[in-house]
């Protein structure tokens, strides 16, 4: 009753509660205009993915088709239940629903409790939080799971110095998969629970070493709690809830952008009625940044049961950055059998990083990620459309234009790595990988000229650093340059 508020501070004369006014004012007058000006929410109950117990903490993968809950259910002992757990559910999207929820076999869900669960980008590694576990290094640590075909390997911790003696929850790891954001009371922060990062170096082998962890510090942490980051696959755009930013009260969702020069912008509620009088959290958006998910029992008379809820973004809290998918798969090109290999997808131009992930050991498989559309210099305001540089606008959304080039590199050890350019972000990429043998040649696909000239152009520098790499690591290797034209 934000307006009812504003009233009774009106009829306060005593000047003791003058400043204690001057302090509550602009808070009312803002949760007053955010109900004032409500954005266009339909939520849609996903009762495929919903069990009869509590649902909350979704995640899914950017491509939409798989999702994860965390479900608190009754542990049986005997006929009687003795207490409640949290287990990790999965559900897979067919194309016209969802499948019914099930939950994760063992050794993924144990006898303690698992859950604030969240899938890398590509559906390749699920994070989760272990509480109470005699491995752990404290209260509830950060674990992952390395998805092999249709299996999950052994739930492995993070270690140091990602988990520590304090606590750590919420994690999610940005789509480059060079960096993990997650929540915790840890010191150094601004105080309470806050939100951190902690960067990411992924072995050939799929398995994850952590180094330097840093506080996001301000304008997104402040002295009371931030937690349950939420990173979209355009590596810019943050949501998180907090309850030290301006707000409707209680814990609320914001938005912030991350700029060019690694800063943040100022964050902004979603608001209302995606945020309320109550408290927010976990909520989480597709890779397109058109479909968000969340957990609510406010929202029908199902006997104040949490359930997962669908909504349609409405534009002016969508991502800076439409993302879209490019499945792919990486084979030895003389046996035809999948390989585990490492693949990157970068701007040409200037070696910046849009996607790396580890394929699936089992067949090879990955999905990358490219935007729809390219960020721009500065962080676009709640509502406002922005049109980036290096894009030209075309019919109703936004495309590359020719200037900007993508790349990808695949790379594995005994073989010869493999380049080549990407057009048509969405198409599916097949690569050959060949072994390094006398006879055997490499392309460069990504190496540009001027025209009508053979000076090289800036955008194949890329291409040309990982060639230096592959040759420093395999100094045995001597190459013959052929050209043509």
């Amino acid at each position: 009753e934000y307006q009812l508020a504003l009233d009774k501070l009106a009829e306060i004369n005593n000047p003791y509660y003058l400043n204690q006014i001057n302090l509550l004012k602009p808070d009312y007058e803002y949760a007053a205009s955010l109900k004032a000006n409500p954005i266009d929410f339909k939520p849609r109950n996903l009762t495929f993915v919903n069990t009869i117990h509590d649902d909350y903490f979704p995640s899914i993968t950017a491509d939409g088709l798989m999702i994860s809950t965390t479900v608190l259910a009754p542990k049986w002992m005997g006929d009687a239940p003795m207490q409640h757990q949290e287990d990790m559910y999965v559900s897979h999207w067919n194309g016209t629903k969802w499948s019914y929820s099930e939950p994760l076999p063992a050794p993924m869900n144990g006898y303690g409790n698992e859950g604030s669960q969240s899938f890398s980008a590509d559906g390749r590694y699920m994070f989760f939080v272990q509480c109470s576990n005699r491995e752990n290094i404290g209260s509830c640590d950060i674990w992952y799971s390395i998805r092999k075909g249709n299996k999950w390997s052994n739930p492995i911790n993070l270690g140091e110095p990602a988990n520590s003696r304090y606590w750590e929850s919420n994690p999610v790891m940005s789509p480059t998969g060079d960096m993990i954001y997650f929540t915790s009371n840890r010191p150094n922060g601004l105080g309470g629970k806050d939100i951190w990062c902690v960067q990411v170096y992924i072995d050939d082998y799929g398995y994850l070493k952590t180094y330097n962890p840093q506080p996001l510090g301000k304008p997104i942490n402040t002295d009371k709690d931030e937690f349950a980051p939420f990173i979209h696959a355009d590596n810019h755009t943050l949501y998180f809830s907090s309850d030290g930013h301006k707000g409707l009260g209680g814990q609320d969702i914001f938005r912030s952008v991350r700029n060019d020069d690694g800063t943040w912008s100022q964050p902004e509620n979603l608001g209302y009625p995606i945020n309320t009088h109550g408290d927010e959290s976990g909520f989480v958006i597709n890779g397109l940044g058109n479909k968000a998910y969340f957990a609510s029992d406010q929202l029908e008379n199902r006997g104040m049961k949490l359930d997962i809820y669908e909504i349609d973004l409405p534009v002016t809290i969508q991502p800076r950055t439409r993302m879209v998918y490019s499945p792919g798969r990486v084979y030895d090109i003389q046996t035809g059998k999948p390989l585990q290999a490492r693949v990157e997808i970068f701007e040409g131009a200037t070696n910046k990083r849009h996607f790396e992930s580890i394929t699936d050991a089992t067949d090879g498989s990955f999905v990358a990620f490219l935007p729809q559309n390219s960020h721009t210099n500065s962080s676009p305001k709640l509502g406002e459309v922005a049109q980036p540089e290096g894009y030209e606008n075309n019919s109703s959304f936004l495309t590359p234009n020719s200037s900007l080039i993508f790349a990808l590199s695949a790379q594995r050890e005994g073989y010869i790595p493999y380049t080549m350019s990407i057009t048509t972000p969405g198409d599916s990429i097949l690569v050959g990988l060949t072994r390094i043998a006398p006879g055997n040649s490499i392309t460069l696909n990504n190496l540009y000229f001027d025209y009508d000239s053979d000076e090289i152009l800036p955008t194949s520098n890329a291409e040309i650093h990982r060639l230096s790499l592959f040759l420093k690591r395999n100094k045995q290797v001597k190459i013959e340059i052929i050209g043509h034209t």
